[in-house]
């Protein structure tokens, strides 16, 4: 039996940045990087990001082939 990718995903997430880090140069914390984390309500796990564009290369693959054949999304934007 194939595992059918899911069509529909819920996370809450968290977005911060922190100004001083440790072991760091003290930074402005408009400088400093965007962290993030997603957990799932489903099961409470939670996953971190230590930038942007990790959370969005995670949602990136977790969606690969969430589409239809023909690429369209549904009404809802899924």
């Amino acid at each position: 039996m194939q595992n059918k990718r899911p069509d529909y995903f819920s996370y809450l997430l968290r977005l911060w940045r922190n100004g001083d880090q440790a072991g760091s140069q003290p930074t402005d914390k408009e400088e400093a990087p965007w962290r993030a984390s997603l957990q799932r309500p489903q099961n409470g796990r939670r996953i971190g990001f230590l930038s942007l564009e990790e959370l969005f290369d995670y949602l990136r693959c977790e969606t690969e082939g969430a589409r239809g054949q023909d690429g369209e999304r549904d009404e809802m934007g899924k």
